[in-house]
């Protein structure tokens, strides 16, 4: 087997500048993102140092380079967090939800996160500024991730941090792994050239347009539910609720893999847009959504089926400019205010071989264990039981 020369960065840093070269006058031409995605394919196929190029619908296109490195081009990502892969197929979308009954829909956790990947580029700051304030006055301590915070080292421990409410706005891309088409969501920092191995599994490299570097445009990383699998596998999210302004990040196919992840850890509700996200729908959606739900004159309280319902009742589900619809998976009857945690009461108490009561009251075992003990070395007992009941009551905030 001969062996696999590396090429230098350099060269596939031209041929990507190359391709947003032509981006550039296809949309000076007025190409629509069909006939630049043709276009481009067939241009990057010419290039010596490629070895392939896949195309998932008409917007993401996947460079592999002959020495097995890649990076998917995202078109159409300076007014929209993705673009439509295939609008022929709006109607299968909008069919996409799965709903389960559970006792008590709600967050077992106090704490939320808004993370913005684009806080410093093009979107609207005050969509995740409002929702940063809807979730503080619903009662709940928020964490603000911005820009380059929300970084691979966040995302590797983000389920120790037992978030209940998270919202997400990023760019996402499907990427072909291994033959399975799967999404990927954007990460920070941006770089300005192709960037070195990230020293994680389940991660993809993206290109997009922003406004953050003078090139007009940057390489990230992306990660996918391999990385949810390795990485965040420490503690079970706390049936949380998940928003995400991503694109593509409830495409049908990220059912068995990004959705499928994180519901298996954790995750109560996931809800996500199935195709493009635009900014002229996509934000006003998620500041809707939370509106909805952190209503607390609500009679009864909103559930994530009502927000969507009124999301899409305004008009802007399916999306006017790209046909995506939002939906849910895991549990949409879940609520973010009436909150209620469950409370735990501990008694430990300690009796004679008869049954008699010694003592009560003990709240840590190892207390109870060292006075029985100085009993029975000081020769009152020859034998003590200890008996510990736990009590859990659910209780409203």
């Amino acid at each position: 087997m001969s062996e696999i020369k590396e090429i230098e960065p350099n060269k596939k840093d031209s041929i990507v500048k190359g391709a947003y070269k032509k981006l550039t006058t296809y949309q000076a031409k007025g190409f629509d993102l069909r006939d630049q995605s043709v276009d481009l394919k067939s241009w990057l196929e010419g290039q010596n140092e490629v070895e392939e190029v896949s195309a998932y619908g008409n917007t993401d296109i996947t460079v592999k380079f002959k020495d097995k490195t890649q990076v998917t081009i995202l078109l159409g990502r300076d007014k929209t967090y993705g673009a439509s892969a295939n609008n022929d197929r709006k109607d299968f979308y909008k069919d996409v939800k799965s709903s389960t009954d559970v006792d008590d829909p709600h967050p077992v956790s106090k704490k939320a996160a808004v993370i913005d990947t684009l806080r410093d580029d093009w979107p609207p700051a005050s969509t995740p500024d409002s929702i940063f304030s809807l979730l503080k006055a619903a009662g709940y301590s928020v964490d603000y991730i911005k820009s380059d915070n929300a970084n691979l080292q966040f995302f590797t421990r983000f389920d120790d941090n037992e978030y209940g409410v998270v919202f997400i706005r990023s760019h996402g891309g499907m990427i072909n792994v291994a033959g399975d088409d799967k999404l990927h969501i954007m990460v920070r920092p941006f770089f300005s050239s192709f960037p070195p191995a990230s020293g994680y599994n389940g991660i993809g490299v993206f290109t997009v347009s922003t406004n953050v570097l003078p090139q007009g445009f940057a390489y990230a990383y992306a990660f996918n539910n391999l990385f949810v699998q390795q990485y965040m596998n420490n503690k079970h999210f706390p049936n949380s609720l998940f928003h995400l302004l991503v694109c593509q990040s409830a495409n049908p196919l990220a059912q068995d893999d990004m959705i499928k992840s994180f519901l298996e850890r954790g995750v109560g509700c996931y809800t996500g847009w199935t195709d493009t996200a635009s900014s002229a729908y996509g934000d006003p959606s998620a500041v809707q959504f939370f509106t909805v739900l952190c209503e607390s004159s609500a009679n009864p309280i909103n559930r994530v089926a009502d927000a969507i319902s009124i999301i899409s009742s305004a008009g802007r589900s399916p999306d006017p400019d790209t046909g995506a619809v939002l939906v849910a998976h895991g549990s949409d009857n879940m609520q973010i205010i009436a909150y209620f945690m469950i409370h735990e009461n501990s008694h430990i108490t300690i009796h004679d071989p008869s049954g008699n009561l010694i003592r009560k009251g003990f709240h840590d075992i190892l207390d109870a264990v060292e006075y029985s003990t100085n009993l029975i070395i000081g020769g009152k007992y020859s034998k003590i039981q200890i008996t510990q009941s736990v009590y859990l009551e659910k209780r409203k905030l």
